[in-house]
């Protein structure tokens, strides 16, 4: 097995013991000498490229042997304020050989003459130099067995001979007697997609491609083929598709989307992107401009790999914390005592990558939109991934044995599953009702399936607030609370639930709110809450009026935020319930004193430009 994976080039053993010697200057055809070099290759180095000597007649190269080492190792380029993961590597040491040799090849082609250049002699065999490079006609059998997707383990194993002593010899004859499965590995993924087309099956590529496109025309689907030069003038190639449908969807959904991408789902190395949207209705303007958001599990995921070591815990704890944070105020301020507490790299770092894009990360930045504030991860976009990998039959580290078109298929099949289950929840968005939610509350009975759920988790949790003895929470006529699920759902908490068992604070009026928001749509009523709209009719005049209508409640926004604050700093000193409601009282009053002077002012006074706030 072994024999027909390698096969050897007849004398090319002979010629590489000549070459790798040298005791004496060697002549040999031009043919032979491209056919013998691969085998020999790894145990020398380049020192300069082709020169042109004897009045440009011959072609001059002259190489070192690799253990001499004469070029200095190369050290990462540190880039400031960019994080670099460095490898565990050692340096090897230098002049452990001094043998340099000079290959002449004319140009007519005639014959290569390979000699060396002074009398220094190998101090190692030639397997010493294997062990630090396998020669490229190994890893040319290695690239041709790894395209056809088999894994490093399997390859390694015929490699061998499937363990038989003459593969094993077969293996050392050509330089991989120290070949590793961890080297497959590597030689494997620092393969690229152009690599693989490069190779002898190149061709099965290309007829995967056609096969692919056949099937999106067959089924309706639309596509393009994508050829582009990125930014290291390599060429890469891509093919986008969707189904027509979903294309409507995305473009009325546009403004939401979630995209993320996975591996491992074809043969060929390509990486799948998908994009996800959601729902029926889109929104027209937002209060808040954020035109770019990122996951809030990467971004942790992100501070933990950079900041989570001992050292820098107290700067991760306060990025943390700053993350979650409800205004801009206190994540700055969280931000800038991070920077403080830093060193003078890491105070870089976290000035360029967390400060100046705190509205991508931090929920801050979502705090006006309620829909925002419930999709804060991409977790739907890994759903899918795991779905189309679990398809596939792929477990954890596998890559799929088909190609483009298998993997479409895989796509095409678990959409069908996705559309399925989708027209089952559609018809039991308002057809059923959970017991355990709705015979304390039968008003529940009422909502959308979905938030019956989520408040029957919150009515749950009543009974854990009672047991840990939490005192009863106080809310104005309102009845707003500060919790992350009242701002993610505007609904009744576990805090307001708890709060009803002793007042009933839930009455009639209270729960017609609660289903007048869900009267004629679906969950998509979040997405249209928080927005501010702005009617085009009317002229400038009407225009004016509504800037100044906005910037009031700008003010009035910011006022709210410091409330926020305020008791997030509160909760951060530990302080007691009295001294923090004495606090907060003291200065809702200042507030209320203030504004109580503005909303006295008569209208006709400040219409008439008496300026009575002066006086």
């Amino acid at each position: 097995m072994s024999e027909a994976m390698m096969p050897i080039s007849t004398d090319a053993l002979h010629y590489r013991t000549l070459l790798f010697e040298l005791s004496k200057p060697v002549t040999i055809p031009t043919e032979k000498f491209d056919e013998i070099w691969p085998y020999v290759d790894s145990v020398y180095t380049s020192l300069s490229g082709e020169v042109l000597q004897c009045n440009g007649t011959i072609q001059v190269r002259k190489y070192e042997c690799r253990l001499r080492k004469s070029t200095k190792s190369s050290t990462a380029k540190v880039t400031e304020g960019k994080i670099i993961k460095r490898r565990h590597s050692s340096i090897r040491d230098k002049h452990q050989c001094h043998v340099r040799i000079k290959v002449s090849r004319p140009i007519d082609g005639t014959a290569v003459t390979i000699q060396r250049l002074d009398e220094h002699t190998y101090t190692h065999d030639i397997e010493e130099s294997f062990q630090i490079k396998k020669p490229s006609i190994l890893l040319g059998y290695i690239k041709s067995e790894a395209v056809k997707n088999y894994s490093p383990a399997q390859i390694y194993h015929a490699l061998r001979g499937a363990g038989t002593h003459e593969g094993s010899e077969r293996l050392g004859e050509l330089g991989g007697s120290s070949l590793k499965r961890q080297d497959i590995v590597n030689l494997k993924r620092g393969m690229k997609s152009s690599d693989l087309r490069s190779l002898p099956y190149g061709k099965l590529f290309k007829d995967d491609v056609l096969q692919a496109c056949s099937l999106l025309v067959e089924h309706g689907w639309c596509f393009q083929e994508l050829q582009i030069i990125d930014s290291k003038k390599e060429e890469r190639w891509g093919l986008v598709f969707a189904h027509p449908t979903r294309l409507m969807i995305l473009e009325r959904r546009g403004w939401f989307t979630q995209f993320d991408a996975t591996h491992k789902l074809n043969r060929w190395g390509h990486n799948m992107f998908s994009f996800l949207v959601n729902g029926n209705h889109g929104l027209n303007a937002g209060e808040q401009e954020v035109s770019h958001i990122l996951c809030s599990v990467h971004s942790n995921r992100t501070l933990l790999r950079r900041l989570g070591s001992t050292a820098h815990k107290p700067i991760y704890q306060l990025l943390k914390h700053a993350m979650y944070c409800f205004t801009e105020i206190h994540n700055r301020a969280l931000c800038e005592q991070a920077i403080a507490a830093a060193d003078e790299e890491t105070a870089k770092y976290v000035h360029t990558y967390w400060l100046q894009t705190a509205s991508k990360w931090a929920m801050y930045a979502r705090q006006h939109s309620p829909f925002l504030l419930q999709v804060t991860t991409t977790n739907a976009c890994e759903a899918w991934h795991r779905k189309l990998k679990s398809g596939a039959g792929l477990s954890k580290g596998q890559v799929a044995p088909h190609g483009i078109y298998g993997m479409i298929l895989n796509i095409m099949d678990a959409a069908k599953d996705i559309d399925n289950r989708a027209a089952v929840a559609k018809s039991l968005f308002r057809n059923r009702k959970l017991a355990s939610s709705t015979k304390q509350y039968p008003q529940i009975g009422q909502l959308p399936a979905p938030i019956q759920k989520l408040l029957a988790v919150e009515i749950d949790a009543v009974a854990e607030r009672i047991e840990k003895g939490k005192e009863l929470p106080n809310f104005d006529e309102n009845l707003r609370c500060y919790c992350k699920f009242h701002r993610q759902y505007l609904l009744p908490c576990r805090h307001i639930f708890h709060l009803d068992t002793e007042v009933k604070v839930l009455t009639t009026v209270q729960w017609d709110t609660y289903l007048m928001m869900f009267a004629e749509c679906g969950m998509e009523v979040y997405e249209t809450m928080g927005t501010v709209w702005v009617e085009e009719e009317g002229g400038e005049r009407n225009a004016r009026r509504m800037n100044s209508v906005i910037r009031v409640r700008a003010c009035v926004e910011q006022l709210q935020q410091q409330l926020y604050a305020i008791h997030e700093s509160m909760d951060r000193l530990q302080l007691e319930d009295t001294v923090q409601d004495q606090r907060v009282e003291e200065w809702v009053n200042h507030v209320q004193a203030t504004l109580g002077s503005l909303t006295s002012l008569r209208a006709e006074d400040i219409a008439s430009r008496n300026r009575p706030w002066e006086l």
